[in-house]
């Protein structure tokens, strides 16, 4: 026979169905009660973490205001004009302003191509590009000369750029460029592909050699004069060195021979003004000689380039004075001007304008730029880099050059206040979030709402005020020893802050204040070593963070703890909870077969009765007959 089911049971006319599941849930409630109790130890569960992260966070950013993290060792280097320069400064470094002086920012060696027809063919090549010390080596399976770009983009980008200019839809120009800077960042191509490149206009074979473009023997540039000298253009990469002696003549005033005034009015005889009477002294020559414009500057010697002017001072005689124009940074020379704002006279000879080609073999043809190094002035000191990111020259400082100064910039290296504050703002804004917390979980409804998941827990009243008093106290000896000398308090009495449980606010004036006149002392109060072992053992940031850590701690921390405990009443509720399924399951087959039984009892009293029902039936009828 199988299992009876509710929905065999029918021949009663009883709403067995029913009957059956009123009973089931009445015997169910306490199911239903344990598991109400496992969803609330479940939501207490979700709310520990919840408050364990916050926990967690308050702790992190406590920690980090006096750890090797400390915003108080972050350090921000200004530059007086970013137009030139622009400085990063490492943690920790020494505060200090620095004189920056930009001669020549540092420049990539550039090259370009005569026109070049598209449709150009290229054969099959293997070849290398080397720029420095790098070398990349080129396979080409041969095609046009786009095709050959996309090569050399391929397997040679990270040490040149190479690009294609149109200059009509048929014609394009190819421009190479080292990615590197400095004076060692020309491009050099092996000798498989320079045939090929002096055919399509990229290089050309050359020889060493040196040429005189101009020669003056003699400038006389007396007090007060200038002269200018047009300096013929070179061919453009090739070096080019103007070399010139210097005589001065130093202006020297006349002999101070003593003059004496005529005998009437001279020494001894008075001369009467009323109401005084004078006696003159005798005059020296120089006292009667106007000194007052004799000057003792240096000549200027003005280099003007196509891309800026440099000018240099020269105070006396010089053999054989050099202009490199690759040293200068102002591009292709046009003129030299001598200016002379002395006293003194100056005589320049064998002015001399050389150009010279040391390259010897296939070299570029259409040389851009030349690379260069940069070269700067650090306090006076002339330092020479091959890039424009420095890094090496100020300890702790990365600057990025970005174009020649027309004089000293400055360079200050100081406190980063302004991430001090920061941080300091998210630390209470992490006590805020877990004072809010507490808050919202304790709360008691009185007026029948709904209350907090750990309304009346003593623990967390305990943990609200613990915390709370930490943010109360005093420590250390430093200028600020409590909170509320940095501006962050909970506010004044009466505050709705104050009233909701002790959330602090920032005075943002305040707290600038001491940051900029003493951020070591701020960073004391957060952390310092009390007993000369060089670990921070007390402060605010410190005692917090002990303090979390014991109910953070993810073996045996109070949360962890409380955790633990709900996770075990759940385990102990879902076992229960098994057990009384089993017996429910028994109590419904019970309930299922005593309806049976009772059903099969009507069944056969209704079969009784309709036998004698018909039996008494068939009686009656036989006994009219």
């Amino acid at each position: 026979m199988g299992k009876l089911t509710i929905n065999n049971l029918t021949n009663s006319g009883i709403d067995v169905q029913n009957y059956i599941e009123q009973l089931i849930k009445i015997k169910s409630q306490p199911i239903e009660n344990l598991k109400t109790q496992n969803d609330s130890y479940s939501n207490k569960i979700k709310k520990l973490n919840e408050l364990l992260d916050l926990m967690k966070k308050l702790q992190d950013a406590s920690k980090s205001l006096f750890d090797y993290r400390s915003p108080f060792d972050e350090m921000v280097a200004k530059s007086s004009n970013e137009e030139y320069f622009t400085a990063i400064a490492s943690r920790g470094v020494d505060i200090a302003k620095r004189r920056i002086e930009i001669l020549q920012t540092a420049k990539s060696y550039r090259i370009a191509s005569d026109p070049i027809a598209v449709d150009t063919k290229i054969g099959k090549v293997n070849f290398s590009i080397q720029v420095g010390d790098s070398i990349r080596r080129i396979s080409f399976e041969g095609g046009s000369i786009i095709d050959l770009v996309n090569a050399i983009k391929e397997q040679a980008k990270d040490i040149v750029n190479v690009n294609l200019t149109y200059k009509d839809k048929d014609t394009v120009y190819v421009s190479f460029e080292a990615k590197k800077e400095g004076v060692n960042s020309n491009i050099v191509f092996s000798e498989e592909i320079q045939p090929i490149f002096e055919q399509l206009g990229i290089l050309i074979k050359s020889q060493k050699s040196e040429s005189t473009l101009l020669k003056v023997n003699s400038i006389l540039l007396d007090s007060g004069k200038q002269n200018k000298v047009d300096i013929p253009q070179s061919i453009k990469g090739q070096k080019l060195f103007v070399t010139f002696n210097v005589q001065k003549k130093e202006f020297t005033l006349p002999s101070p021979t003593q003059v004496q005034v005529p005998e009437e009015t001279g020494s001894g005889t008075p001369i009467t003004i009323d109401p005084q009477t004078v006696y003159p002294d005798p005059v020296n020559a120089s006292q009667i000689i106007d000194t007052s414009n004799v000057s003792n500057q240096p000549m200027q010697v003005k280099v003007i380039g196509s891309d800026g002017e440099k000018i240099i001072e020269i105070n006396s005689s010089t053999q054989n004075f050099t202009i490199d124009k690759d040293q200068l940074g102002i591009g292709e020379i046009k003129s030299i001007e001598f200016v002379n704002s002395s006293s003194n006279s100056y005589t320049i000879s064998d002015f001399t304008v050389k150009s010279v080609q040391e390259k010897e073999g296939f070299v570029a043809k259409n040389v851009i730029s030349e690379g260069r190094n940069a070269i700067i002035t650090v306090d006076g000191i002339r330092i020479e880099k091959e890039s424009n990111v420095i890094d090496d020259v100020i300890k702790g400082v990365t600057l990025t050059l970005k174009k020649e100064t027309k004089g000293e910039e400055t360079l200050s290296i100081e406190p980063n206040t302004d991430f001090m504050k920061e941080k300091i703002i998210e630390w209470v804004g992490h006590y805020n979030n877990m004072i809010d917390f507490i808050v919202n979980e304790t709360k008691i409804n009185r007026e029948g709402g709904e209350n907090g998941t750990f309304a009346g827990d003593t623990s967390f009243m305990m943990l609200h005020n613990t915390i709370q008093r930490f943010m109360q106290s005093t420590y250390g000896e430093g200028p600020y020893r409590m909170l509320a000398q940095l501006g962050i308090s909970t506010g004044k009495p009466g505050n709705t802050p104050a009233q909701k449980g002790g959330y602090l606010e920032i005075d943002e004036a305040m707290l600038d204040k001491a940051l900029k006149e003493n951020p070591s002392k701020v960073k004391e109060f957060f952390g310092f070593d009390s007993d000369g072992d060089r670990i921070p053992d007390n402060g605010i940031g410190q005692r917090i963070f002990d303090y979390l850590k014991g109910m953070t701690n993810f073996s045996d921390g109070t949360i962890k703890k409380r955790t633990d405990y709900f996770s075990t009443l759940i385990t102990g509720n879902q076992k229960r909870i098994e057990t009384l399924n089993r017996q429910l399951e028994i109590y419904r087959d019970n309930l299922i077969y005593k309806f049976a039984v009772m059903e099969n009892l009507i069944s056969k009293l209704k079969s009784d009765g309709n036998y004698i029902s018909t039996y008494l039936g068939n009686q009656n009828a036989n006994s009219n007959k």
